[in-house]
């Protein structure tokens, strides 16, 4: 909304499809104010899905007519997970329950 209010755009009424697309893209070339370079792909795809169900709510409540916003998913650098086993579990509740024994001598 603070994006749309900067462009003067005041009422709902006056949104269309292209300022999602226009947001999306300001969004990918924007810094990442924290951490420096750009947003990451995981909070672009945070933000596109919420664009998408911003633009489902305008249509059920509102009675817009908007084309649906297509826009394709960046990719996530996801790395694999790793499954411990139950022996491993297991092997780290008897190393934890040693070292608190461990402290409580000191």
């Amino acid at each position: 909304m603070h994006w749309l209010e900067q462009k003067e755009i005041n009422h709902i009424s006056q949104i269309d499809t292209h300022h999602f697309y226009n947001y999306y893209e300001y969004l990918r070339a924007r810094e990442n104010k924290r951490d420096g370079g750009g947003l990451s792909n995981n909070y672009l795809n945070k933000h596109l899905e919420g664009l998408k169900r911003f633009m489902d709510y305008l249509r059920q409540m509102g009675g817009f007519e908007l084309p649906y916003f297509e826009q394709r998913i960046e990719e996530t650098d996801q790395k694999p997970k790793t499954i411990l086993t139950v022996a491993e579990i297991e092997e780290l509740y008897l190393t934890a329950e040693r070292m608190g024994k461990e402290v409580k001598a000191r």
